[in-house]
């Protein structure tokens, strides 16, 4: 902050702005950019231990997980892997690209996305990955996916699984892709996401 900041700052929520009284446009800029800052080292601090722990027990000459468990994990890392190949993503900065805008323009609209269940992205080794499955060519919501994506998002799945169920064939379209039927018969694909949301939501509650 600069010298004459006040000992009093006021910040107003308008309709879709946020105004701070009492800091210049500059100094607000460099809250931010410090936020980010601060923000993407916590991320990177916390992949990289995470890093460090697996390497510290893989050295180990024990076994940590049972033979089925390993499987699962190995299946787990396999899939996440072929949906990143062939499904594909996007970063902030290669959405930004794509979309001739700031990163930080990329930030607050993927925010609002998500806040509004409209969007969802996945986390990995500190980055953010938003899968390009609903995206149009232009970089924007695919408003035929969304439609598919906000009861997901709604019954609890996790993102990845979201993004699998979205991008891989199924039973509920006769072995389809949820994605792919959704273009041509949306009312179809419509029903084959509202089933599925909610027999994961009676999963979710009877574990409860």
């Amino acid at each position: 902050m600069t010298a004459n900041t006040p000992d009093r700052i006021e910040i107003r929520d308008g309709a879709d702005h946020v105004e701070v009284v009492g800091l210049s446009a500059q100094d607000v800029q460099r809250a931010i950019e410090l936020y980010r800052a601060v923000d993407d080292s916590k991320l990177q601090a916390r992949a990289a231990l995470e890093d460090y722990l697996n390497q510290a027990l893989l050295s180990q000459d024990t076994e940590l997980l049972s033979t089925p468990t390993q499987r699962q994990v190995q299946r787990t890392a396999a899939l996440r892997q072929r949906l990143m190949n062939d499904s594909g993503y996007e970063t902030y900065e290669s959405l930004a690209h794509l979309r001739e805008s700031q990163v930080s323009s990329v930030r607050t609209w993927a925010a609002r996305a998500r806040e509004r269940g409209d969007l969802f992205t996945v986390k990995l080794k500190g980055s953010t990955l938003i899968p390009k499955v609903q995206l149009s060519t232009h970089g924007d919501l695919n408003a035929k996916v969304t439609t598919l994506v906000r009861p997901l998002i709604a019954s609890g799945l996790d993102e990845w699984s979201i993004w699998a169920w979205l991008a891989t064939s199924t039973g509920l379209l006769s072995g389809e892709v949820p994605a792919e039927v959704v273009e041509h018969e949306p009312e179809r694909a419509q029903r084959a996401a509202d089933r599925y949301a909610a027999e994961m939501s009676r999963i979710r509650d009877s574990a409860a």
